[in-house]
């Protein structure tokens, strides 16, 4: 886009137009393209200046749902300014990312740092001695710091696999895997969890194959992520029930518990990274935040999709569907 020394727009190409929502017409005003007054400023410092060097003014503003890079150049002629060169950059695509790597930092030094400071403040106490003639209090504390701990862990462990994700360095051994038989395998291995609160685990499926193409570790982390949550937020004496059906080309899983449910508002953020359930019923039970999130992208991979149902006070179901092998 082009200024005259008059400050009057004199050219645009289509992109400006498309940028600043604007048509260009003879007599169109510096007004009509809704410039902040910061780039306003930077054009009258540059039409102002006796200077005939060319020094450019670069800022960045937001336009509409755009965030537009601005380049205000003089416009020389004759040892002079004529006017101004002003070049508009689409940056929005840098710009989110530039958010979402900031957001993705605060979450993650916000969620580093509660389980540190609890360990810390635990170990703390030890070492004053108050508790010194009381071992039972001692491994209370330690077995908490142990529970957050583990929850550290996790969360590193999620956040490695998901940086080697992103940067493609997951190594991959795709096979013909029997769904039952893993399934099966994984409900025993819960099975000792799920009895300290008295829940019932069970698998439904017709005496049938259900063969996926996978990677072993990627199913192991959907399957035992969604079981491992149906226990964690279930009731004490609840059943969680896992099932599995052809339908077409594709095999369904559901895994369904009787546990505290969710609301409408509440499962809007279930699959984003580090969301997580703030109610009075989750307030106690341990999680990164990032299990879902990962869940539904190695299903993404694969071509599979997932979903939830839910209602408060009356369990959840998640249904995942994968492509038959």
């Amino acid at each position: 886009m082009v200024l005259n020394i008059n400050r009057e727009p004199v050219l645009m190409n289509p992109k400006a137009e498309s940028f600043l929502a604007v048509r260009y017409k003879p007599q169109l005003s510096l007004k009509e393209l809704a410039l902040s007054e910061d780039t306003l400023k930077a054009i009258d410092d540059i039409l102002d200046s006796e200077s005939s060097r060319d020094e450019a003014r670069i800022r960045r503003e937001l336009v509409g749902d755009r965030m537009l890079e601005i380049r205000v150049n003089p416009y020389l002629r004759d040892g002079g300014n004529a006017g101004v060169i002003i070049i508009l950059d689409d940056v929005t695509r840098q710009w989110q990312a530039e958010q979402d790597k900031i957001r993705f930092i605060s979450m993650v030094a916000h969620e580093l740092k509660s389980p540190i400071a609890a360990i810390i403040n635990y170990i703390n106490i030890i070492l004053t001695g108050m508790f010194d003639d009381q071992v039972d209090k001692i491994h209370e504390m330690m077995e908490r710091s142990k529970i957050r701990g583990e929850a550290l862990l996790d969360l590193i462990r999620d956040l490695l696999f998901l940086n080697q994700s992103d940067a493609g360095k997951v190594e991959k051994s795709i096979e013909r895997l029997e769904l039952k038989s893993i399934l099966q395998e994984q409900l025993e291995f819960f099975k000792a969890q799920a009895d300290r609160t008295g829940i019932t685990l069970s698998l439904e499926a017709p005496d049938e194959e259900y063969p996926v193409r996978l990677d072993r570790k990627d199913l192991d982390r959907i399957t035992m992520n969604l079981v491992s949550n149906g226990i964690k937020y279930n009731r004490e004496g609840g059943i969680l029930t896992v099932s599995i059906h052809r339908d077409k080309e594709a095999v369904v899983v559901k895994v369904g518990d009787t546990g505290i449910g969710m609301s409408e508002e509440e499962m809007k953020g279930l699959f984003a990274e580090f969301y997580r359930v703030k109610n009075p019923h989750t307030s106690g039970i341990p999680g990164t935040g990032l299990g879902l999130a990962t869940v539904k992208r190695i299903i993404g991979e694969y071509n599979g999709s997932i979903r939830v149902d839910s209602r408060l006070g009356e369990g959840s179901t998640f249904t995942v569907t994968l492509p038959r092998a």
